[in-house]
């Protein structure tokens, strides 16, 4: 048994990784896409000034994007 790496493997590997990439960023985009249509960041509030939830925003949305947003960045570490 040898440790030689096959290089077919590895640019196999290499590519099946650059797809695994492409499709998280993908995700990230799509969920950054829901908060920009709702004119809103990660870190705004979401409750108004007298600390009630804000009007203007889809909440469910927005705060579904955001959790979606953390957990892939957390995953990716």
């Amino acid at each position: 048994m040898s440790n030689e790496i096959n290089p077919n493997a590895a640019v196999l590997n290499a590519r099946d990784l650059m797809a695994q990439k492409d499709r998280i960023e993908n995700e990230i985009l799509e969920f950054e896409g829901i908060l920009r249509g709702q004119n809103i960041g990660m870190h705004e509030p979401l409750i108004d000034s007298s600390g009630f939830p804000r009007d203007d925003v889809d909440l469910v949305a927005v705060r579904t994007a955001r959790a979606r947003i953390i957990g892939i960045r957390l995953e990716c570490r």
